[in-house]
Order: C-alpha cells, then structure tokens, then sequence
C-alpha cells in the first residue's frame, strides 16, 4: 500500500467515526421519540435479603427494617415479634428477590433459599425451619454465607416478647417530619408502625422535582453536592434517607394494603402529591457507556414491575424524590 494509500484509507476510517458518533448522538440525544428509560431485569439475591432487613449503607450507618437486638452479648441475634408461623412464613418469603424463588425444605415444613448473583453464581443459602416455644421460627444461614450486620433471626411470639419494648411513638398516617441537613425539612406519612422487631416508617415526597444527574441551570441534581464519595462535598442526604431498589418495592407493597388512605395522607401533609403511575426517584444510579441512568420507582405498581431506570442525561429526566426515615 502505497503513502498516499494508506493517507486515503486513515481519511476514510476517520470519517465514518465521525459519521458514526454524529448518527449515534442523532438518535440519542435528538430525537424526542426515542426511549430513554428501561425496566430492572433482575437482582442480586443476597443484596436483596439483605437489605430487606438489615444493612450498612454507604456512610457506615446501620439500617434495619426488620429485626431487634434483645440480648447486647449478641448484636448479630435479630428478633421479630409474631403471632404465628404463617406470619413467619410470609414475612421470609417477601424477602426473596423478584424473579427467584424458595423451596420447601426436605421435611416439607420449612423453606430454603439458594441465593445467587446477577451472574447466577450461588452466594450461599438462608433457610426458615419452625422454632421451639417461645420461638416460633427460625432463619439461620449455610456456612459461608455473609449476611452483613446480622447472622440470626429469630420469630419470637408476641406474648414472650420483653415487656419493656417501645410503643409505636406515631400511627398510621400521622404527619412526621423528615429533616435532612443541608436540604430542609419535610412532612412525611407514617406508613408503618413501630412494633416487636419491626421498624416504624416514615416516607416523605419531595415536592419539588429534581433532575437525576448533576445540577442543572434550571433544575437542581441529585448527584453533586450529595455523593460523599466524590469527597469535596458534605451532604450525604441521598446515600442516607433514598431507599434503594429494595426498599422502593417494599414500599410499593406497604402503599398498596389501602393507597386511597395513603393519598389523602401525602395530600393533607402539604408536600409532594402520591399518585398512581407517577414515578419518584430512588438512590439507585449506576453509569452506562455513554449515558448515566437513575433507578425511580412507580409506587403504585407492588413489584419490580414499578422499577424502570431513565437516562439522566436527557432533560425531561426530572421528578421527585422519595425520603424515608425508620423509628
């Protein structure tokens, strides 16, 4: 090949790059029909039960839905208050990740469940087995099985539960306010009482719609002056009050046991609205070859159906943002 060959064909190679990213950047950055949003597809199952009950988040801070230390000898122990094994059952079964599944164990009366990641690799297992008095059920996990803060759970029955555990201190639908340093305070809804080894839940709305990137001209971002881990900044009111992908779900499930009482409740609290097929940014965001996306969640849809991810580069990537504090 001769060098002005060669020269001829670096032109050309060149040229339909440029062609390329020019096509590429049309179709997606231009054309308004074009979808810019996808639905989750699956879970890490450990990840998943994890953080259903309990878990460290990103700022060292232990969060836990379900579970109680009742002995200080033994802070990896976690009980939960029942009034039988059917409530037992049901509770282990609703953290299995969507699209996996329990199985009975070899007995017929209890549950395993084989956990695996996104790249189907096992992670371990969690099983469910009856208790004996005052135990009605016990989880326990396999050897090698990491489950982060707690190791143990056991279902105690309500009437063995300590006499000196905490009322509820809010009801259903009480007014609580969420306030979160650095951005202000917010009216939230009790959506779920406090009770023996289960976690009181506060969800608030954002009434201003924010964009799910960076800060914006026109909208402020959920990302800058948020993320502790991009280290020049101090507000950690994402990592800290969002739920993640799991907590979203659950939600949903709570919402959806009497969603008219739960939109009068959003409404008289004077925040953002809860409305059925809106959906509301979670903390979940993950970065893509030439997009960033951020997971939101349709609230009225119980499952992983209502979780679809929107690319944050896009300008109408805009909504608000769900904050939830437990007590």
């Amino acid at each position: 090949m001769t060098k002005n060959m060669k020269t001829r064909y670096i032109l050309i190679v060149a040229a339909a790059i440029v062609t390329g990213l020019c096509i590429f950047n049309a179709c997606s950055k231009d054309d308004p029909e074009k979808a810019h949003s996808g639905k989750q597809t699956g879970f890490d199952d450990l990840d998943y039960f994890r953080s259903c009950i309990a878990w460290k988040d990103s700022t060292g801070t232990i969060r836990r839905q379900y579970g109680e230390v009742l002995y200080n000898n033994s802070p990896e122990h976690l009980y939960i208050g029942v009034d039988s094994y059917e409530e037992a059952e049901a509770l282990f079964l609703g953290w299995v990740a969507p699209g996996s599944s329990a199985v009975r164990d070899a007995l017929g009366k209890g549950w395993v469940y084989n956990m695996t990641n996104l790249d189907r690799k096992s992670q371990g297992s969690v099983s469910l087995v009856p208790g004996t008095a005052p135990s009605i059920a016990e989880v326990t996990a396999s050897a090698g099985t990491d489950l982060g803060v707690f190791e143990r759970i056991t279902f105690l029955s309500n009437s063995a539960w300590p006499v000196n555990s905490e009322e509820s201190p809010y009801q259903l639908g009480d007014i609580v306010v969420i306030n979160v340093q650095g951005l202000g305070s917010f009216n939230g809804i009790c959506i779920r009482e406090k009770g023996k080894g289960v976690s009181g839940l506060v969800l608030a709305i954002t009434k201003e719609e924010f964009y799910g990137g960076w800060d914006r001209d026109d909208k402020p971002g959920m990302m800058e002056d948020t993320f502790l881990s991009y280290g020049s900044h101090n507000k950690d009111w994402v990592n800290k009050y969002c739920p993640n992908k799991s907590d979203a779900t659950a939600l949903a499930s709570i919402l959806a046991t009497d969603w008219d009482f739960f939109e009068a409740c959003f409404d008289d609290a004077g925040e953002g609205q809860l409305r059925k097929g809106w959906n509301y940014w979670t903390e979940e965001w993950d970065w893509k070859l030439f997009y960033n996306r951020r997971w939101a969640m349709v609230l009225s849809t119980p499952n992983s159906d209502g979780l679809e991810w929107f690319d944050v580069d896009w300008d109408n990537a805009r909504k608000r943002v769900l904050l939830q504090k437990t007590f």
